[in-house]
């Protein structure tokens, strides 16, 4: 009788949490713990005739019925002392999976290598003793010539290790890195193997396992990162992202590798901590992110980008004191597309650089014809890094008295180092204003305005959570309070709608009681509305 994949109950998460430790002592555990879930009186494991467990009293197996372990060429049979239940011989089935990664395990560990599997070999990266993205990309194309059919990947990346790196600084952002690594190896199987990704983002190749055995797999290793990390004298608690990709047949290691990526990067779109598993949605999100983005070169010489004005409101007043510049993609066939929808793209082709500078030439345009506002355009995080960007913004601010208004991005910030504060500091300087953007977003510290002298904050649009109003008043109370003691501005973005407007302005009154800044499509038909009653 062939083993079958089926959904593991969730009863069996003690039973699976034991194929890590696997040796003869543990395989008649699990048997007899298998034997409680399932309702079989006796059991006995052997691989290529050679008993490794048995448990039950003596009996004629003979009578009992067989499941095969194709991939680890060994065998499960079982004995009910009474006719079994509904659903055993699925049950039955799905445990033969289970024991044949056990058995894998356990073969492996004593030298007898069922399936072709080769000791990674490469360049290992120095800090966390893992492989790098190229090793292990040679290592899986190796695995998948011949090895087992069913195998997946899981892409795992820390959040908001930058913010560690520029608060702690970056030996404690090298510990939390290696204690990562160490908590991946308690946590798996000896036959899984890790690799270093790149920068926070790591790999793991699980053979011999479906998706649902990777995804609850996944979040253990969620679970066993997010334990408070001690480093010197600090406790620090991260998350990790999780993206599962499980192998099709006939795909290279690069494809499955990437497809991990693509789903980490979906996970990231529900916030810090979340998994996602690559499916049919993400890989059609990821191919019309393939091709938006050659779209995206032609748009660039076909003059299909334009840049719109989007006022910054003093509230309950209703002034617009400052104006945003945004880049609008006026698509041939998708219509206008915002910025935050391509602009990353534009970073990824190397082209941001093109349209920062269109952009701020406007900017620069606009900025002389307002005596009364200040312009504000963003900026990405590799022109914040470029040397030679920065210096021919410079030169353009240098021409005369300005009111540019730069936003940058919290990420950007802790994790560009000296450079991108020595960079800011060039902008200062030159007479532009700093904005710390999307500040609450994620793991965004306070710390960071006290290295910087930024003249405002720009908040998440999370922080108008209706559905969690003490939250969101309480992270607010925290940025006004920092905002009077270091004499810096703060704009809400994402006021879209009224009742965010009504709940901005309920909150204020609780916690400021001195006037703010807002942004969003409320604010702005708020703004018309008031211009075209005075008209």
């Amino acid at each position: 009788m062939n083993g079958m994949y089926v959904m593991i109950p969730a009863s069996w998460t003690e039973l699976l949490q034991q194929i890590k430790p696997f040796g003869a002592t543990e395989i008649e555990q699990m048997l007899l713990h298998a034997g409680k879930l399932v309702g079989f009186s006796a059991a006995k494991l052997e691989s290529d005739g050679r008993p490794l467990g048995r448990t039950g009293g003596i009996r004629d197996f003979d009578e009992g019925d067989t499941y095969d372990l194709p991939h680890s060429n060994g065998t499960l049979s079982v004995i009910f002392d009474s006719a079994p239940a509904a659903g055993a011989a699925e049950s039955v089935a799905t445990l033969a999976n289970v024991l044949d990664l056990a058995l894998l395990v356990h073969d492996r560990r004593h030298g007898v290598s069922t399936t072709p599997m080769i000791a990674p070999t490469g360049a290992k990266d120095r800090l966390t003793k893992t492989i790098d993205r190229d090793a292990f990309t040679d290592f899986l194309d190796v695995e998948f010539a011949g090895g087992p059919p069913e195998s997946t990947v899981i892409v795992l990346g820390i959040d908001a290790m930058g913010a560690v790196n520029s608060t702690l600084g970056h030996s404690v952002g090298d510990a939390v890195l290696a204690e990562v690594a160490n908590r991946l190896r308690e946590t798996l199987r000896t036959v899984d193997t890790i690799s270093r990704l790149g920068g926070d983002v790591f790999g793991v190749y699980c053979p011999n396992m479906g998706t649902e055995m990777a995804t609850n797999l996944a979040r253990r290793l969620q679970a066993a990162i997010h334990i408070p990390i001690r480093v010197d004298d600090n406790e620090l608690r991260v998350s990790a992202g999780a993206g599962v990709a499980s192998r099709s047949k006939g795909e290279k290691a690069s494809e499955i590798i990437s497809h991990g990526d693509a789903a980490l990067n979906a996970s990231k779109d529900d916030g810090p901590g979340e998994l996602s598993v690559y499916d049919g949605e993400i890989r059609l999100k990821a191919e019309d992110q393939r091709q938006l983005a050659a779209e995206l070169l032609d748009a660039l010489s076909g003059n299909q980008l334009t840049t719109a004005l989007v006022p910054i409101v003093h509230l309950p007043a209703g002034a617009v004191v400052a104006l945003e510049a945004h880049v609008i993609w006026n698509h041939p066939t998708r219509g206008q597309i915002d910025d935050h929808q391509f602009m990353n793209l534009a970073e990824l082709i190397g082209r941001v650089g093109d349209v920062e500078r269109a952009v701020l030439e406007f900017a620069l345009l606009d900025d002389g014809a307002a005596d009364s506002v200040r312009t504000g355009m963003s900026l990405s995080a590799s022109t914040l890094r470029d040397s030679r960007a920065i210096g021919w913004i410079v030169d353009r601010l240098s021409g005369g008295p300005n009111k540019i208004m730069f936003q940058v991005d919290e990420e950007a910030v802790s994790t560009g180092g000296r450079v991108v504060a020595h960079h800011l500091e060039l902008l200062r300087n030159a007479g532009a204003s700093l904005v710390l953007d999307d500040f609450g977003r994620s793991h965004a510290s306070l710390r960071t305005l006290h290295t910087i002298p930024f003249d405002g904050v720009k908040l998440h649009s999370s922080i108008l959570d209706e559905h969690d109003r003490t939250r969101s008043a309480s992270v607010a109370k925290a940025i006004y309070a920092s905002a009077r003691t270091l004499g810096f501005d703060v704009v809400h973005s994402g006021v879209d709608t009224d009742a965010d407007l009504r709940l901005l302005l309920q909150m204020d009154g609780q916690i400021s009681g001195h006037g703010f800044y807002a942004q969003g499509k409320a604010v702005q038909a708020r703004v018309s509305t008031t211009t075209a009653r005075s008209a």
